[in-house]
């Protein structure tokens, strides 16, 4: 008999397993959504309870390393060894160091915004405003200045093209919240001007709060006064 040939679009018995291997529609979508929002690093979203309480244990693990011995000296198999957690499972939720910083950077600032929009929500005149603000920009400089991990990151976060984009992100978020806040507080400058005001400020206070946070002698508090004073008038008044 004849050789059969196989029926048009058929592959070759070579490319079966090729295509045994590609990966389904559903399965690159899900890929996918496993990288963090803003990140290059590719890392494994914990979806289970149990998976949910590692990656936290892993991330505290990491903050404590760093905290004794800095971001340079944080090895991979110190962070295993401290979360009691195999090395193949910290690499298959942070495959480089600079991933498992990176999320680690990433979660401490969800949590100021976190706290920032719930003690903004409750403002609701002039008053109230410039006191939440000076005792949240109070909170976070001391919270930040005596977390040495955080000093760290502060002091070289523009180092890293990915913190550099988390870092424009949480300032479009703050610069809204502010316009917003200062809207509902009874400000009378247009809202145009009112929102350009709001992102110069927030960078202002952005800039002068890593700087007072990383200052040594601790001098940095009085910049971080004046820049909330200037701030904070600003919103109110046309001039």
């Amino acid at each position: 008999m004849g050789k059969l040939e196989p029926p048009a679009g058929t592959p070759a018995r070579g490319d079966a397993r090729s295509l045994k291997r590609r990966r389904s529609p559903e399965r690159a979508t899900r890929d996918r959504k496993q990288a963090p929002r803003g990140s290059a690093h590719i890392v494994k979203i914990p979806q289970q309870a149990r998976s949910k309480k590692r990656v936290a244990g892993i991330l505290e693990a990491t903050r404590g390393i760093v905290s004794d011995v800095g971001a340079m000296a944080l090895k991979m198999s110190a962070v295993a060894v401290r979360a009691g957690v195999p090395i193949g499972s910290l690499y298959q939720y942070f495959p480089t160091k600079a991933a498992l910083l990176y999320r680690l950077f990433e979660s401490r600032l969800e949590e100021f915004r976190a706290n920032m929009r719930f003690e903004l929500n409750k403002v609701e005149c002039e008053k109230d405003f410039i006191r939440t603000m000076h005792r949240l920009v109070m909170r976070l400089y001391e919270e930040n200045r005596g977390d040495p991990f955080m000093r760290e990151l502060w002091a070289g976060v523009q180092a890293s093209p990915e913190t550099r984009k988390i870092l424009a992100e949480d300032n479009a978020f703050y610069s809204d919240l502010f316009f917003q806040t200062a809207r509902r507080a009874g400000s009378r400058i247009a809202a145009k001007r009112l929102r350009r005001r709001a992102v110069v400020i927030n960078e202002m206070w952005d800039s002068a709060l890593r700087s007072a946070i990383t200052m040594e002698d601790g001098s940095g508090l009085e910049l971080l006064e004046e820049s909330l004073d200037i701030g904070l008038n600003a919103f109110f008044r046309a001039g």
